[in-house]
């Protein structure tokens, strides 16, 4: 029997998502909530009366075709205009903070995409869901978010990269890349690395990347050192962590089939202590973390405690066909010398 996972809400991050870098023409836009953002308008207007439009373009300094494109819903909105709009509305019509709590949710959970000038459509999760935190555990374990401040700008614009990797083209086009496509609506493309057996995933996008910076503590440019378990996999349901260890181990964990060992290794020791501590919340347990120091570098091991190993191949929800069968040999084994 299937067990039915109920989406948790996340906590409203739009004003976290206001903080991201402002370049020219790149600022995150909100779409399909120019309803809720005319309501502004005429509440401002029952105090100001008939003169309110020429008031808000004059307090906004903007011009009134502009005004009227989000209005309309003919421009996406900028997040600082909202911002903006939501201060001259609290000022006007005297609401308090939670007067502005209230109505932010309001426009959080009705936002049909967000976007920045001429730039794609993408859709940013509002609930956390079992493919949203596999995806997360995977881009931590083998992903990265380039650092834009490195990039050469093309014709003004900064490029916003989101990068990572699979041994296998299968996982990559059947499980990845529609994980990707499904939480965020737009579809990654496909590398073949020329001198790797290995694939690169990549996809451009202000709005998703400044997502898993600002609201999923994905740090920019190289992670060792910086990693953390994120905030939102901290606090979510059990059934929502099982999906970001399973996406983490399927990018850096190995099972190991003639010792019945599973192991994670990683460069961020305090990282695998994390997850350690996350691993043990759920009833496995875990060893020591152990150092291997090899030429190229010292690297930190986390394994599951024998007597754990048949509870984490049942619980963790492993997509990636090298680590199914493996996972399945174990138990195999297990099943047979009980």
């Amino acid at each position: 029997m299937t067990k039915i996972i109920n989406n948790v809400d996340f906590v409203n991050y739009l004003e976290r998502l206001s903080r991201s870098v402002q370049e020219r023409d790149t600022d995150i836009r909100i779409n399909g909530v120019d309803n809720l953002f005319r309501e502004i308008f005429d509440e401002i207007r029952s105090i100001k009366g008939h003169g309110h439009i020429k008031f808000i373009i004059n307090s906004l300094n903007m011009k009134r075709r502009t005004v009227d494109n989000w209005r309309y819903g003919d421009s996406p909105i900028p997040l600082g205009v909202l911002f903006a709009m939501l201060k001259l509305w609290q000022e006007i019509c005297n609401k308090n903070q939670m007067d502005i709590n209230n109505r932010l949710d309001k426009f959080f959970y009705n936002i049909k995409s967000f976007s920045v000038s001429k730039g794609h459509n993408v859709m940013l999760p509002n609930k956390l869901t079992p493919k949203f935190a596999y995806i997360l555990g995977y881009l931590l374990g083998d992903g990265c978010l380039k650092d834009y401040r490195k990039y050469i700008f093309k014709r003004g614009t900064p490029q916003y990269p989101i990068h990572f990797a699979s041994d296998s083209y299968h996982f990559a086009n059947k499980i990845l890349c529609p994980y990707f496509s499904e939480v965020f609506g737009i579809s990654p493309r496909i590398y073949k690395m020329s001198t790797e057996e290995c694939f690169e995933i990549l996809i451009g996008s202000k709005a998703i990347y400044s997502f898993l910076n600002k609201v999923c503590d994905m740090p920019l440019g190289k992670k060792k050192g910086k990693l953390h378990i994120p905030s939102v996999i901290k606090q979510a349901p059990k059934e929502i962590q099982v999906n970001f260890i399973a996406g983490f181990f399927d990018a850096d964990g190995c099972i190991y089939v003639k010792r019945k060992e599973i192991s994670i290794a990683q460069a961020d020791k305090i990282f695998l202590e994390e997850l350690s501590t996350l691993i043990k919340n759920l009833g496995i347990e875990t060893r020591k973390i152990y150092t291997q120091r090899k030429e190229w570098g010292t690297t930190y091991s986390l394994t599951i405690s024998w007597n754990s190993t048949e509870k984490f191949l049942r619980d963790i929800p492993l997509l990636k066909e090298n680590n199914v069968n493996k996972a399945k040999e174990v138990m195999d084994k297990l099943d047979n010398k009980s």
